[in-house]
């Protein structure tokens, strides 16, 4: 477990970073902040669940979607992100939403 819990935590740290790669200093708070809502609500939606799912099944369904949640969230980044945003994207995409 604790092994498991050190690569989380590396891999947490990298993607919290990454913002300040690819997005210019003028939107990386704002950028930082949208992915602290999401962590958050995704903290309290998989808290939910997996109480559900303790009390329906057994431990191990949880696990093994656990197992499958840095995977799919490295597959996800991939398509994602694309590269590093000008400062003239950032403002164009705030001008035409």
């Amino acid at each position: 477990m604790c092994l498991v819990a050190f690569a989380h935590m590396g891999w947490k740290t990298c993607l919290m970073t990454v913002n300040n790669d690819i997005y210019p200093s003028a939107v990386a708070g704002s950028v930082s902040g949208i992915i602290a809502f999401g962590s958050s609500f995704g903290a309290v939606l998989f808290t939910i669940l997996t109480g559900h799912l303790f009390q329906r099944c057994s431990y191990t369904i949880v696990f093994v979607f656990m197992g499958f949640l840095h995977p799919t969230a490295y597959l996800v980044f991939r398509l994602v992100v694309k590269g590093p945003v000008t400062l003239r994207q950032a403002i164009h995409a705030d001008e035409t939403s």
